[in-house]
């Protein structure tokens, strides 16, 4: 898979550089190469010089079986496909186990401006760690207008037009125990699995407006426990001014859906009318999306209780 963001070697670098023990090698010239696919791959049959499917956008590690078979080979042989592999310019590749290359594949690299990395670690825990981050960091995102919170552990994204009420609404689910992940913009990745990832701009983190306060930091003012650096979205509610004469839903039989991109996300319509509590109405719409997640659909039982009433009226 390969997304339209990239990260930069150097990137990776700095950022698991000192966690996982890297050290640059070879061709630090590649340190400025883009990575656009968050795929860690084994290069296999490719060392051979079986390049017919092979996959140059993805960052490429060499362990000990892979380095067994290389030096199996007689030298020129390993030379060969080992030009042949990196002039096909994979972004990076990562040599585990503090396993050591040959002087002349180190120069071969060098010379084409691929950049080697060594680590200590071993092969499975590499993959898994720099699979985490380029996952997350070359996701496809998407900054989206409203107010993400943690409500009984489900991440419940409150939107709806300017001055409706979404922060206000945000501050009486915060009273009431819940969590803020971010207000105002909510910077939403998807991940793989179909999830879509919500966080907070770093300049917004942890703060919220409220007309007539201003600006308030609700981890000074509620504690840690009152803030969550990013959650999964699994419900939208949609705030909208109470409109006379429209029916809105009374049964909940038809479950509505937002469409965030491309997943669509279970979302319930919440008018606002003065007298209603809409933070009460978010927490109970969260509560009931979280039985539908089990199989429990509150609505469906009924009707089909009051169906098996009025057949037996009838018979």
């Amino acid at each position: 898979m390969e997304s339209g963001n990239e990260v930069l070697v150097q990137d990776l670098f700095e950022t698991l550089g000192e966690d996982l023990d890297f050290a640059v090698v070879a061709g630090k010239v590649g340190l400025k190469n883009s990575i656009h696919a968050p795929e860690v791959q084994r290069p296999g049959l490719a060392l051979a010089g079986f390049l017919d499917y092979f996959d140059s956008k993805n960052i490429q590690i060499i362990g000990q079986t892979e380095l067994a078979y290389m030096s199996a080979r007689p030298e020129a042989v390993m030379i060969r496909n080992w030009s042949a592999y990196l002039s096909h310019h994979p972004p990076l590749v990562i040599v585990t186990r503090e396993l050591f290359l040959a002087p002349a594949l180190l120069e071969i690299a060098d010379r084409l401006g691929v950049c080697i990395f060594s680590s200590p670690k071993k092969t499975d825990f590499l993959i898994h760690k720099i699979g985490l981050y380029l996952e997350r960091e070359l996701a496809p995102t998407e900054m989206i207008h409203g107010v993400l919170m943690d409500v009984f552990g489900l991440g419940v994204l409150i939107q709806g037009e300017s001055g409706v009420g979404k922060s206000e609404t945000a501050l009486e689910l915060l009273q009431r125990g819940h969590r803020l992940v971010s207000d105002d913009i909510v910077e939403v990745r998807k991940m793989r699995q179909e999830i879509l990832r919500g966080k907070s701009p770093d300049l917004t983190k942890h703060h919220i407006e409220i007309r007539g306060l201003g600006i308030l930091n609700i981890r000074q003012l509620y504690g840690a426990s009152a803030v969550v650096d990013e959650m999964d979205v699994s419900m939208v509610a949609k705030m909208e001014r109470w409109r006379e004469g429209y029916e809105y839903d009374r049964l909940g039989l038809d479950q509505e859906k937002t469409m965030i991109l491309g997943i669509e996300i279970p979302s319930i319509l919440v008018p606002v009318q003065p007298g209603r509590n809409i933070a009460i109405i978010i927490e109970v719409g969260a509560m009931n999306q979280r039985l539908k997640n089990m199989g429990v659909h509150v609505a469906e039982e009924f009707s089909l209780r009051l169906e098996k009433i009025l057949e037996e009226k009838k018979i």
